[in-house]
Protein backbone atom coordinates (compact mmCIF):
# COMPACT_ATOMS: atom_id res chain seq x y z
CA UNK A 1 0.00 0.00 0.00
CA UNK A 2 1.28 3.53 -0.51
CA UNK A 3 2.14 6.12 2.26
CA UNK A 4 0.49 9.59 2.10
CA UNK A 5 2.84 10.66 3.52
CA UNK A 6 6.13 8.94 3.58
CA UNK A 7 7.81 12.14 5.72
CA UNK A 8 5.05 11.30 8.04
CA UNK A 9 5.62 7.51 8.23
CA UNK A 10 7.98 6.57 5.85
CA UNK A 11 7.41 2.66 6.87
CA UNK A 12 5.93 -0.25 5.30
CA UNK A 13 2.20 0.14 5.61
CA UNK A 14 0.17 -2.80 5.64
CA UNK A 15 -3.67 -1.53 7.18
CA UNK A 16 -6.30 -0.55 4.69
CA UNK A 17 -6.55 3.19 3.49
CA UNK A 18 -10.22 2.78 5.35
CA UNK A 19 -9.38 0.71 8.95
CA UNK A 20 -13.23 0.12 9.21
CA UNK A 21 -12.60 -2.74 6.63
CA UNK A 22 -10.59 -4.43 9.40
CA UNK A 23 -12.33 -7.45 10.06
CA UNK A 24 -11.29 -10.02 12.55
CA UNK A 25 -10.09 -12.48 10.12
CA UNK A 26 -8.33 -9.61 8.12
CA UNK A 27 -6.43 -8.81 11.33
CA UNK A 28 -5.44 -12.29 11.91
CA UNK A 29 -4.03 -12.44 8.53
CA UNK A 30 -2.42 -9.81 9.16
CA UNK A 31 -0.96 -11.28 12.34
CA UNK A 32 0.04 -14.58 11.05
CA UNK A 33 1.82 -12.51 8.11
CA UNK A 34 3.62 -10.94 10.62
CA UNK A 35 4.66 -14.07 12.51
CA UNK A 36 6.11 -15.46 9.77
CA UNK A 37 8.96 -12.82 9.61
CA UNK A 38 10.26 -14.63 12.82
CA UNK A 39 10.03 -11.27 14.96
CA UNK A 40 6.78 -11.31 15.66
CA UNK A 41 4.99 -13.78 18.43
CA UNK A 42 1.41 -14.71 18.39
CA UNK A 43 -0.29 -16.33 21.34
CA UNK A 44 -4.19 -16.37 21.71
CA UNK A 45 -5.05 -14.80 25.10
CA UNK A 46 -8.94 -15.71 24.91
CA UNK A 47 -12.14 -15.60 23.37
CA UNK A 48 -15.10 -12.79 22.78
CA UNK A 49 -18.75 -13.48 24.25
CA UNK A 50 -19.26 -14.85 21.20
CA UNK A 51 -15.74 -17.61 20.57
CA UNK A 52 -14.02 -14.93 18.42
CA UNK A 53 -10.06 -15.35 19.16
CA UNK A 54 -8.26 -12.55 21.04
CA UNK A 55 -4.95 -12.40 19.89
CA UNK A 56 -2.04 -10.96 21.48
CA UNK A 57 0.96 -9.73 19.05
CA UNK A 58 4.65 -10.04 20.94
CA UNK A 59 7.66 -8.18 19.92
CA UNK A 60 11.48 -7.84 21.12
CA UNK A 61 13.13 -9.12 24.33
CA UNK A 62 14.18 -5.86 26.17
CA UNK A 63 13.77 -5.41 30.13
CA UNK A 64 11.51 -2.50 29.20
CA UNK A 65 7.81 -4.00 28.95
CA UNK A 66 5.06 -1.85 26.88
CA UNK A 67 1.79 -2.88 26.31
CA UNK A 68 -1.35 -1.60 23.33
CA UNK A 69 -4.29 -2.55 23.14
CA UNK A 70 -7.13 -0.95 20.34
CA UNK A 71 -10.30 -0.98 19.61
CA UNK A 72 -11.78 -2.55 23.16
CA UNK A 73 -14.93 -0.49 21.58
CA UNK A 74 -16.04 -2.07 18.51
CA UNK A 75 -16.58 0.85 15.96
CA UNK A 76 -13.21 2.70 16.80
CA UNK A 77 -10.59 0.90 14.81
CA UNK A 78 -7.99 3.89 13.84
CA UNK A 79 -5.54 2.33 16.25
CA UNK A 80 -6.50 -1.61 15.01
CA UNK A 81 -4.74 -0.14 11.90
CA UNK A 82 -2.16 1.75 13.25
CA UNK A 83 -0.73 -1.15 15.33
CA UNK A 84 -0.59 -3.94 12.66
CA UNK A 85 0.97 -0.77 10.68
CA UNK A 86 4.00 -0.10 13.70
CA UNK A 87 4.20 -4.40 13.95
CA UNK A 88 5.17 -4.16 10.63
CA UNK A 89 7.89 -1.76 11.10
CA UNK A 90 8.98 -3.26 14.09
CA UNK A 91 9.07 -6.74 12.44
CA UNK A 92 11.68 -5.43 10.05
CA UNK A 93 14.95 -4.30 9.78
CA UNK A 94 15.16 -0.60 10.00
CA UNK A 95 17.94 0.02 12.69
CA UNK A 96 15.26 1.91 15.35
CA UNK A 97 13.26 -0.90 15.25
CA UNK A 98 16.18 -3.59 15.81
CA UNK A 99 17.57 -1.82 18.84
CA UNK A 100 13.46 -0.99 20.15
CA UNK A 101 13.32 -5.06 19.83
CA UNK A 102 16.84 -5.20 22.33
CA UNK A 103 16.18 -3.04 24.78
CA UNK A 104 12.13 -3.37 24.78
CA UNK A 105 9.41 -5.87 25.09
CA UNK A 106 6.10 -4.81 22.92
CA UNK A 107 3.03 -6.35 23.49
CA UNK A 108 -0.22 -5.30 21.95
CA UNK A 109 -3.54 -6.43 21.59
CA UNK A 110 -5.26 -5.17 18.24
CA UNK A 111 -8.94 -5.33 18.62
CA UNK A 112 -9.65 -6.21 21.66
CA UNK A 113 -13.43 -6.25 21.23
CA UNK A 114 -14.10 -8.41 17.63
CA UNK A 115 -17.53 -9.07 18.58
CA UNK A 116 -18.00 -5.19 18.24
CA UNK A 117 -15.82 -4.53 15.69
CA UNK A 118 -18.54 -6.97 13.84
CA UNK A 119 -21.68 -5.51 15.07
CA UNK A 120 -19.80 -1.60 14.42
CA UNK A 121 -20.90 -1.21 18.11
CA UNK A 122 -19.07 0.47 21.14
CA UNK A 123 -20.28 -2.37 23.15
CA UNK A 124 -19.45 -5.88 22.93
CA UNK A 125 -21.81 -8.83 22.09
CA UNK A 126 -23.25 -8.65 25.48
CA UNK A 127 -24.27 -5.06 25.32
CA UNK A 128 -21.47 -4.76 27.83
CA UNK A 129 -18.78 -1.61 27.29
CA UNK A 130 -15.44 -3.18 27.67
CA UNK A 131 -13.63 -0.23 29.09
CA UNK A 132 -16.46 0.48 31.82
CA UNK A 133 -16.19 -2.86 33.43
CA UNK A 134 -12.59 -2.95 34.54
CA UNK A 135 -13.93 -3.64 38.11
CA UNK A 136 -17.17 -6.16 37.84
CA UNK A 137 -15.09 -7.71 34.47
CA UNK A 138 -18.71 -9.16 33.76
CA UNK A 139 -17.18 -9.74 29.77
CA UNK A 140 -14.55 -12.07 28.36
CA UNK A 141 -12.82 -9.01 26.63
CA UNK A 142 -12.45 -7.50 30.28
CA UNK A 143 -11.07 -10.34 32.13
CA UNK A 144 -8.88 -10.75 29.23
CA UNK A 145 -6.95 -7.37 29.61
CA UNK A 146 -7.35 -7.46 33.07
CA UNK A 147 -4.97 -11.10 33.18
CA UNK A 148 -2.88 -10.34 30.68
CA UNK A 149 -1.82 -6.88 32.24
CA UNK A 150 -1.25 -8.44 35.75
CA UNK A 151 0.65 -11.28 34.65
CA UNK A 152 2.95 -8.94 32.09
CA UNK A 153 3.18 -6.24 34.33
CA UNK A 154 3.35 -3.49 32.03
CA UNK A 155 6.11 -0.40 32.61
CA UNK A 156 4.35 1.91 30.26
CA UNK A 157 0.64 1.35 28.74
CA UNK A 158 -1.24 2.42 26.07
CA UNK A 159 -5.15 2.41 25.64
CA UNK A 160 -5.79 3.24 22.24
CA UNK A 161 -9.58 4.85 20.75
CA UNK A 162 -11.13 6.56 18.93
CA UNK A 163 -13.36 9.82 19.64
CA UNK A 164 -16.18 11.89 18.50
CA UNK A 165 -14.81 13.16 15.23
CA UNK A 166 -16.25 16.17 15.96
CA UNK A 167 -14.50 17.69 18.72
CA UNK A 168 -12.60 20.87 18.36
CA UNK A 169 -9.80 21.84 20.64
CA UNK A 170 -10.97 24.23 22.87
CA UNK A 171 -12.80 26.65 21.55
CA UNK A 172 -10.28 27.15 18.62
CA UNK A 173 -12.65 25.46 15.83
CA UNK A 174 -9.80 23.37 15.12
CA UNK A 175 -10.86 19.87 15.29
CA UNK A 176 -8.78 17.35 17.96
CA UNK A 177 -6.90 15.52 15.59
CA UNK A 178 -5.58 13.62 18.88
CA UNK A 179 -6.65 14.15 22.11
CA UNK A 180 -3.77 12.73 25.16
CA UNK A 181 -5.11 11.69 28.40
CA UNK A 182 -2.68 10.44 31.54
CA UNK A 183 -5.45 9.10 33.39
CA UNK A 184 -5.83 9.68 37.18
CA UNK A 185 -5.77 7.55 39.79
CA UNK A 186 -7.99 9.41 42.49
CA UNK A 187 -10.57 12.37 42.60
CA UNK A 188 -7.73 14.25 43.85
CA UNK A 189 -5.74 13.99 40.51
CA UNK A 190 -2.74 13.01 42.85
CA UNK A 191 0.10 12.70 40.64
CA UNK A 192 2.17 9.49 41.30
CA UNK A 193 5.16 8.74 39.78
CA UNK A 194 3.72 6.50 37.09
CA UNK A 195 1.21 9.51 35.94
CA UNK A 196 4.04 11.74 35.76
CA UNK A 197 5.32 8.97 32.91
CA UNK A 198 2.63 9.16 31.79
CA UNK A 199 2.45 12.91 30.67
CA UNK A 200 5.93 12.98 29.43
CA UNK A 201 5.20 10.03 27.28
CA UNK A 202 1.98 11.88 26.46
CA UNK A 203 4.19 15.19 25.53
CA UNK A 204 6.91 13.31 23.55
CA UNK A 205 3.71 11.96 21.40
CA UNK A 206 2.42 15.62 20.95
CA UNK A 207 5.70 16.70 19.87
CA UNK A 208 6.29 14.57 17.57
CA UNK A 209 3.28 14.78 15.10
CA UNK A 210 2.85 18.59 16.02
CA UNK A 211 4.25 19.86 12.62
CA UNK A 212 1.52 17.92 10.71
CA UNK A 213 -1.18 19.03 12.97
CA UNK A 214 -0.37 22.27 14.13
CA UNK A 215 -3.05 23.66 17.20
CA UNK A 216 -5.11 20.20 16.63
CA UNK A 217 -3.60 18.08 19.37
CA UNK A 218 -5.92 18.60 22.59
CA UNK A 219 -6.11 16.46 26.07
CA UNK A 220 -8.76 14.67 26.59
CA UNK A 221 -11.69 16.40 28.81
CA UNK A 222 -13.04 13.39 31.42
CA UNK A 223 -13.18 13.22 34.76
CA UNK A 224 -11.74 10.15 37.30
CA UNK A 225 -13.71 6.84 35.93
CA UNK A 226 -13.07 4.29 38.19
CA UNK A 227 -14.58 1.22 36.28
CA UNK A 228 -12.77 2.20 33.39
CA UNK A 229 -9.34 0.44 32.18
CA UNK A 230 -7.14 2.95 31.64
CA UNK A 231 -7.58 4.15 35.52
CA UNK A 232 -7.23 0.82 36.90
CA UNK A 233 -4.14 0.32 35.07
CA UNK A 234 -2.11 3.75 36.32
CA UNK A 235 -3.12 2.47 39.54
CA UNK A 236 -0.86 -0.70 39.49
CA UNK A 237 1.70 1.82 38.76
CA UNK A 238 2.26 1.45 34.85
CA UNK A 239 2.31 4.72 32.98
CA UNK A 240 -0.89 4.70 30.95
CA UNK A 241 -1.75 7.34 28.60
CA UNK A 242 -4.65 7.33 26.87
CA UNK A 243 -4.64 8.07 22.90
CA UNK A 244 -7.53 9.50 21.26
CA UNK A 245 -7.96 9.71 17.82
CA UNK A 246 -10.47 11.95 16.53
CA UNK A 247 -11.53 14.10 13.27
CA UNK A 248 -9.39 15.50 10.68
CA UNK A 249 -9.91 18.83 8.40
CA UNK A 250 -11.23 18.28 4.89
CA UNK A 251 -7.96 19.35 3.49
CA UNK A 252 -5.69 17.63 5.72
CA UNK A 253 -1.65 17.12 4.26
CA UNK A 254 -1.65 13.38 6.64
CA UNK A 255 -3.58 10.06 6.76
CA UNK A 256 -4.99 9.66 10.08
CA UNK A 257 -3.41 6.18 10.70
CA UNK A 258 0.43 7.03 10.04
CA UNK A 259 -0.15 10.29 11.91
CA UNK A 260 -0.88 8.01 14.82
CA UNK A 261 1.61 5.93 13.84
CA UNK A 262 4.56 8.35 13.84
CA UNK A 263 3.58 9.53 17.30
CA UNK A 264 3.54 6.27 18.65
CA UNK A 265 6.60 5.17 17.38
CA UNK A 266 8.19 8.32 18.39
CA UNK A 267 7.24 7.46 21.78
CA UNK A 268 8.16 3.91 21.92
CA UNK A 269 11.74 4.85 20.55
CA UNK A 270 11.74 7.62 23.25
CA UNK A 271 10.67 4.93 26.02
CA UNK A 272 13.61 2.36 24.50
CA UNK A 273 16.15 4.80 24.50
CA UNK A 274 15.00 6.58 28.22
CA UNK A 275 14.57 10.50 26.32
CA UNK A 276 11.04 9.89 27.36
CA UNK A 277 12.47 10.84 30.70
CA UNK A 278 13.26 13.94 29.51
CA UNK A 279 9.82 15.64 28.32
CA UNK A 280 8.17 18.46 30.52
CA UNK A 281 5.54 16.49 32.18
CA UNK A 282 3.94 20.38 32.73
CA UNK A 283 3.54 20.70 28.41
CA UNK A 284 0.29 17.94 29.19
CA UNK A 285 -1.28 20.19 31.40
CA UNK A 286 -0.62 22.98 29.29
CA UNK A 287 -2.21 21.31 26.45
CA UNK A 288 -5.80 22.59 25.72
CA UNK A 289 -8.76 20.37 26.60
CA UNK A 290 -11.21 19.38 24.05
CA UNK A 291 -13.51 21.83 23.23
CA UNK A 292 -17.24 22.25 24.06
CA UNK A 293 -17.87 23.46 19.84
CA UNK A 294 -19.74 21.42 17.66
CA UNK A 295 -17.89 20.81 14.60
CA UNK A 296 -20.15 20.08 11.70
CA UNK A 297 -19.58 17.80 8.64
CA UNK A 298 -21.52 20.63 6.59
CA UNK A 299 -22.02 24.31 8.02
CA UNK A 300 -24.46 26.74 6.50
CA UNK A 301 -24.35 30.05 7.61
CA UNK A 302 -26.96 32.91 7.47
CA UNK A 303 -29.46 31.29 4.92
CA UNK A 304 -32.99 32.48 5.12
CA UNK A 305 -34.72 29.39 5.78
CA UNK A 306 -38.17 28.68 4.37
CA UNK A 307 -38.81 24.83 6.03
CA UNK A 308 -41.79 24.45 4.84
CA UNK A 309 -44.82 23.03 6.83
CA UNK A 310 -46.85 26.44 6.35
CA UNK A 311 -43.95 27.76 9.19
CA UNK A 312 -42.63 30.97 8.79
CA UNK A 313 -39.25 31.81 7.66
CA UNK A 314 -36.43 32.86 9.79
CA UNK A 315 -32.86 33.31 9.04
CA UNK A 316 -30.28 30.53 10.77
CA UNK A 317 -27.37 28.65 9.91
CA UNK A 318 -27.39 24.99 9.20
CA UNK A 319 -25.30 22.17 10.81
CA UNK A 320 -25.36 18.69 8.78
CA UNK A 321 -24.01 15.67 9.68
CA UNK A 322 -22.96 12.15 7.64
CA UNK A 323 -22.93 9.00 9.70
CA UNK A 324 -19.83 7.99 11.49
CA UNK A 325 -18.39 11.91 10.28
CA UNK A 326 -17.74 11.01 7.01
CA UNK A 327 -19.23 10.27 3.63
CA UNK A 328 -18.23 6.88 2.01
CA UNK A 329 -16.46 7.59 -1.00
CA UNK A 330 -17.47 4.05 -2.67
CA UNK A 331 -20.31 1.75 -1.40
CA UNK A 332 -23.37 2.70 0.51
CA UNK A 333 -23.56 6.29 0.37
CA UNK A 334 -24.76 7.81 3.66
CA UNK A 335 -27.09 10.54 3.81
CA UNK A 336 -26.30 13.91 5.58
CA UNK A 337 -28.69 14.50 7.93
CA UNK A 338 -29.52 17.90 9.80
CA UNK A 339 -28.44 18.01 13.27
CA UNK A 340 -28.99 21.81 14.61
CA UNK A 341 -30.62 24.98 13.41
CA UNK A 342 -30.07 28.07 14.57
CA UNK A 343 -27.30 30.70 15.73
CA UNK A 344 -24.35 28.32 15.26
CA UNK A 345 -21.63 31.42 15.32
CA UNK A 346 -19.63 29.45 18.03
CA UNK A 347 -20.30 26.29 15.66
CA UNK A 348 -17.33 25.16 12.80
CA UNK A 349 -17.89 23.08 10.08
CA UNK A 350 -15.42 20.70 7.70
CA UNK A 351 -17.14 22.21 5.00
CA UNK A 352 -19.19 25.45 4.94
CA UNK A 353 -21.27 27.25 2.73
CA UNK A 354 -21.81 31.07 3.01
CA UNK A 355 -25.78 31.15 2.78
CA UNK A 356 -25.81 34.92 3.02
CA UNK A 357 -28.19 36.33 0.61
CA UNK A 358 -29.58 33.05 0.16
CA UNK A 359 -32.83 31.32 0.74
CA UNK A 360 -32.65 27.74 1.89
CA UNK A 361 -35.64 25.78 0.77
CA UNK A 362 -36.61 21.84 0.90
CA UNK A 363 -35.93 19.78 -2.64
CA UNK A 364 -38.86 19.29 -4.69
CA UNK A 365 -40.30 15.78 -5.88
CA UNK A 366 -40.84 14.66 -9.21
CA UNK A 367 -43.13 11.89 -10.00
CA UNK A 368 -43.13 10.02 -13.95
CA UNK A 369 -44.64 6.65 -14.85
CA UNK A 370 -41.83 6.54 -16.84
CA UNK A 371 -39.15 5.97 -14.72
CA UNK A 372 -38.47 1.80 -14.14
CA UNK A 373 -36.39 -0.21 -12.26
CA UNK A 374 -35.00 -1.19 -15.78
CA UNK A 375 -34.56 2.59 -16.80
CA UNK A 376 -32.82 4.99 -14.34
CA UNK A 377 -32.49 8.35 -15.35
CA UNK A 378 -29.78 9.44 -17.73
CA UNK A 379 -27.41 12.27 -16.79
CA UNK A 380 -29.48 14.92 -19.13
CA UNK A 381 -32.49 13.82 -17.17
CA UNK A 382 -31.11 14.43 -13.73
CA UNK A 383 -29.76 17.67 -15.10
CA UNK A 384 -33.15 18.94 -15.85
CA UNK A 385 -34.65 17.69 -12.46
CA UNK A 386 -31.79 19.34 -10.95
CA UNK A 387 -32.07 22.40 -12.03
CA UNK A 388 -36.19 22.43 -11.42
CA UNK A 389 -35.73 21.57 -7.76
CA UNK A 390 -36.08 18.26 -7.62
CA UNK A 391 -33.86 16.28 -5.40
CA UNK A 392 -36.04 12.84 -5.61
CA UNK A 393 -37.52 11.19 -8.48
CA UNK A 394 -39.99 8.44 -8.06
CA UNK A 395 -40.67 5.97 -10.71
CA UNK A 396 -43.37 3.04 -11.10
CA UNK A 397 -42.83 -0.87 -10.50
CA UNK A 398 -45.49 -3.22 -11.69
CA UNK A 399 -46.24 -5.28 -8.95
CA UNK A 400 -47.01 -7.68 -11.17
CA UNK A 401 -44.39 -7.76 -13.29
CA UNK A 402 -42.15 -10.67 -12.11
CA UNK A 403 -39.21 -9.07 -14.16
CA UNK A 404 -39.70 -5.65 -12.91
CA UNK A 405 -39.52 -6.64 -9.62
CA UNK A 406 -36.48 -9.05 -9.85
CA UNK A 407 -34.38 -6.08 -11.47
CA UNK A 408 -35.84 -3.53 -8.52
CA UNK A 409 -33.85 -6.39 -5.91
CA UNK A 410 -31.19 -6.91 -8.03
CA UNK A 411 -30.67 -2.99 -8.18
CA UNK A 412 -30.95 -2.66 -4.13
CA UNK A 413 -29.01 -6.02 -3.63
CA UNK A 414 -26.03 -4.20 -5.82
CA UNK A 415 -25.78 -1.55 -3.57
CA UNK A 416 -25.31 0.55 -6.25
CA UNK A 417 -27.01 2.48 -9.17
CA UNK A 418 -24.86 3.84 -11.29
CA UNK A 419 -23.88 7.78 -10.68
CA UNK A 420 -26.54 8.73 -9.18
CA UNK A 421 -27.35 12.49 -8.81
CA UNK A 422 -30.77 12.57 -7.32
CA UNK A 423 -33.09 10.11 -4.89
CA UNK A 424 -34.50 7.55 -6.42
CA UNK A 425 -37.34 5.60 -5.73
CA UNK A 426 -39.96 3.29 -7.13
CA UNK A 427 -43.79 3.44 -6.17
CA UNK A 428 -45.17 -0.60 -6.29
CA UNK A 429 -49.03 -0.23 -8.27
CA UNK A 430 -50.89 -2.66 -9.10
CA UNK A 431 -54.54 -3.63 -11.15
CA UNK A 432 -56.65 -4.59 -8.40
CA UNK A 433 -58.03 -8.16 -7.60
CA UNK A 434 -59.21 -9.33 -4.59
CA UNK A 435 -57.97 -7.59 -1.35
CA UNK A 436 -55.23 -10.76 -0.60
CA UNK A 437 -53.74 -10.49 -3.67
CA UNK A 438 -53.56 -6.80 -3.44
CA UNK A 439 -51.90 -6.52 -0.40
CA UNK A 440 -49.40 -9.75 -1.33
CA UNK A 441 -48.75 -8.15 -4.67
CA UNK A 442 -47.75 -4.39 -3.19
CA UNK A 443 -45.91 -6.08 0.00
CA UNK A 444 -44.01 -7.97 -1.77
CA UNK A 445 -42.71 -5.49 -3.99
CA UNK A 446 -41.70 -3.29 -1.43
CA UNK A 447 -40.03 -5.94 0.20
CA UNK A 448 -37.92 -6.08 -2.93
CA UNK A 449 -37.28 -2.31 -3.08
CA UNK A 450 -39.85 -0.33 -3.55
CA UNK A 451 -40.25 2.84 -1.44
CA UNK A 452 -44.08 2.81 -0.94
CA UNK A 453 -47.60 1.44 -2.40
CA UNK A 454 -50.02 3.19 -4.81
CA UNK A 455 -53.17 3.05 -3.14
CA UNK A 456 -55.37 5.05 -5.39
CA UNK A 457 -58.49 3.57 -5.91
CA UNK A 458 -57.87 1.00 -3.42
CA UNK A 459 -60.57 0.09 -0.39
CA UNK A 460 -59.25 1.22 3.33
CA UNK A 461 -59.71 -1.97 4.59
CA UNK A 462 -56.38 -2.70 1.74
CA UNK A 463 -54.63 0.37 2.83
CA UNK A 464 -55.33 -0.78 7.13
CA UNK A 465 -53.68 -4.08 5.73
CA UNK A 466 -50.49 -2.95 4.48
CA UNK A 467 -49.90 -0.52 7.31
CA UNK A 468 -50.58 -3.53 9.53
CA UNK A 469 -47.51 -4.88 7.52
CA UNK A 470 -45.90 -1.80 7.91
CA UNK A 471 -45.93 -1.12 4.44
CA UNK A 472 -46.05 2.80 3.48
CA UNK A 473 -49.12 3.47 1.47
CA UNK A 474 -49.26 6.83 -0.91
CA UNK A 475 -52.30 8.22 -2.77
CA UNK A 476 -51.02 9.51 -5.90
CA UNK A 477 -52.61 9.94 -8.68
CA UNK A 478 -50.99 12.77 -10.49
CA UNK A 479 -47.94 10.36 -11.43
CA UNK A 480 -48.83 10.60 -15.52
CA UNK A 481 -48.25 7.84 -18.56
CA UNK A 482 -45.56 6.80 -20.07
CA UNK A 483 -44.00 9.26 -22.60
CA UNK A 484 -45.13 12.68 -20.21
CA UNK A 485 -42.39 14.80 -18.67
CA UNK A 486 -41.83 14.03 -15.04
CA UNK A 487 -44.46 15.70 -12.51
CA UNK A 488 -42.64 18.46 -10.38
CA UNK A 489 -44.26 19.19 -6.66
CA UNK A 490 -43.31 20.64 -3.43
CA UNK A 491 -42.70 18.77 -0.21
CA UNK A 492 -46.05 21.03 1.38
CA UNK A 493 -48.06 19.21 -1.36
CA UNK A 494 -47.05 15.48 -0.34
CA UNK A 495 -48.27 13.67 2.59
CA UNK A 496 -46.10 12.99 5.49
CA UNK A 497 -46.28 8.65 4.78
CA UNK A 498 -44.19 9.84 1.07
CA UNK A 499 -41.43 12.01 3.03
CA UNK A 500 -41.23 9.32 5.29
CA UNK A 501 -41.69 6.59 2.51
CA UNK A 502 -37.79 5.65 3.06
CA UNK A 503 -37.73 5.71 6.81
CA UNK A 504 -36.19 8.96 7.22
CA UNK A 505 -38.14 12.90 6.94
CA UNK A 506 -37.69 14.56 3.75
CA UNK A 507 -38.77 17.67 2.26
CA UNK A 508 -38.34 19.77 5.44
CA UNK A 509 -35.61 22.26 6.65
CA UNK A 510 -35.79 20.63 10.35
CA UNK A 511 -33.80 19.00 12.75
CA UNK A 512 -33.25 15.14 12.00
CA UNK A 513 -34.41 15.72 8.30
CA UNK A 514 -31.91 14.35 5.47
CA UNK A 515 -30.58 17.19 3.79
CA UNK A 516 -31.81 17.56 0.27
CA UNK A 517 -31.99 20.88 0.10
CA UNK A 518 -32.15 23.98 -2.84
CA UNK A 519 -30.75 27.13 -2.42
CA UNK A 520 -31.81 30.25 -4.23
CA UNK A 521 -30.64 34.36 -4.34
CA UNK A 522 -33.18 35.24 -1.95
CA UNK A 523 -34.56 38.26 -4.06
CA UNK A 524 -34.97 35.50 -7.13
CA UNK A 525 -36.65 32.63 -6.37
CA UNK A 526 -36.72 31.37 -9.70
CA UNK A 527 -35.06 28.16 -11.59
CA UNK A 528 -32.39 27.03 -11.86
CA UNK A 529 -31.44 27.14 -8.27
CA UNK A 530 -28.32 28.38 -7.22
CA UNK A 531 -27.11 25.42 -5.24
CA UNK A 532 -28.97 21.80 -4.83
CA UNK A 533 -27.78 19.77 -2.04
CA UNK A 534 -28.69 15.82 -2.00
CA UNK A 535 -28.13 14.35 1.86
CA UNK A 536 -25.72 17.07 2.09
CA UNK A 537 -23.90 16.65 -0.92
CA UNK A 538 -23.87 19.25 -3.55
CA UNK A 539 -25.36 17.80 -6.56
CA UNK A 540 -25.81 21.06 -8.58
CA UNK A 541 -24.16 24.26 -8.61
CA UNK A 542 -23.67 27.48 -11.07
CA UNK A 543 -25.86 25.86 -13.40
CA UNK A 544 -24.59 22.91 -14.14
CA UNK A 545 -24.27 19.39 -12.32
CA UNK A 546 -21.59 19.35 -9.14
CA UNK A 547 -21.74 16.28 -7.40
CA UNK A 548 -21.18 12.28 -7.77
CA UNK A 549 -23.33 9.82 -6.60
CA UNK A 550 -24.83 12.41 -4.30
CA UNK A 551 -28.31 10.58 -4.46
CA UNK A 552 -29.21 7.28 -2.93
CA UNK A 553 -31.66 4.11 -3.83
CA UNK A 554 -35.04 4.86 -1.56
CA UNK A 555 -36.33 1.56 -0.61
CA UNK A 556 -38.98 1.01 2.10
CA UNK A 557 -37.31 -2.00 3.66
CA UNK A 558 -34.39 -3.93 2.56
CA UNK A 559 -34.48 -5.40 -0.95
CA UNK A 560 -34.93 -8.89 0.83
CA UNK A 561 -37.14 -10.48 4.21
Amino acid sequence: MGLANPNLWPHQRISPQEPAELTPAAVATALQQLQQTGNVRLERLGSSARGRAINQATVGAGPTRVLAWSQMHGDEPTHTAMLLDVLAWLAGDDAAAVALRQACTFACVPMLNPDGAVLGTRQNAQGIDVNRDARRLQSPEGRVLHDLVTGFQPQFAFNLHNQNARSTVGRSRLPSVVALMAPPVDLAETETPGVRRAKQAAVCFAEAISQHCPGMISRYAASYMPRAFGEWVQTTGAATVLVEAGGMPADAPFDMVELHAAGFAAVLQAIANGRVESFDAARYDALPLDGEITRFDLLVRGALIQPGDDLPEFTADVGVNFAGGRRLATGPLVAGVIEELGDLEVTAGKATIDGAGLCCLPGRWAASAAGTPRQLPDDTTQAELLAAGVTTLLGVVDAEDEQALAALAKLHASGSAGRLLLNVGFLARTAGGDEAAVVSRLAAACWRGACAAVVDGLSESVVEQLHAAGIPCVAMSTLGREGQSPIVVSADSLPTEMLTCAGSMRGRVAKGAIADLIFYPADALQDPPAMVLVGGACAFRDGAPAGDRAGLLLAAQPATR
